[in-house]
């Protein structure tokens, strides 16, 4: 983007915020905005606005396991709600996206449950 247009990176976790921030100051990108909010809250003043959305949402991490081996002793019940999270959040995410802009959905995770069926239940 040459640092130009505006980049608004939301989270609800404080620390996450300050982090990106402080990515931006370090690597000189000056368009990133922060803000707390919780994506499975749209946000009505954000629909229709922007050319690219990027919904990097919650998951199991279980394709990141080798990078992360405490992933393999989570309580399973504790991601069995992650796709009911991560729907709520690509669905008002993606009413952010203006006609003819790009969605992208990501996760680390290899669960079919968080990443095909999550695409096709929108389709």
């Amino acid at each position: 983007m040459g640092n130009r247009g505006r980049i608004l990176s939301c989270d609800v976790h404080e620390h996450k915020l300050k982090l990106i921030a402080s990515g931006a100051e370090r690597l000189g990108i000056s368009i990133i905005e922060t803000a707390l909010a919780d994506g499975r809250k749209p946000r009505e003043e954000l629909f229709g606005t922007a050319d690219a959305v990027i919904v990097d949402v919650p998951c199991s991490g279980l394709g990141i396991i080798r990078k992360k081996p405490d992933i393999r002793y989570k309580d399973p019940s504790s991601i069995e709600n992650l796709p009911a999270v991560q729907k709520e959040i690509l669905h008002g995410a993606s009413a952010y996206v203006k006609p003819g802009g790009t969605l992208v959905y990501s996760t680390c995770t290899l669960r079919k449950a968080e990443n095909d069926l999550q695409l096709e239940a929108d389709a």
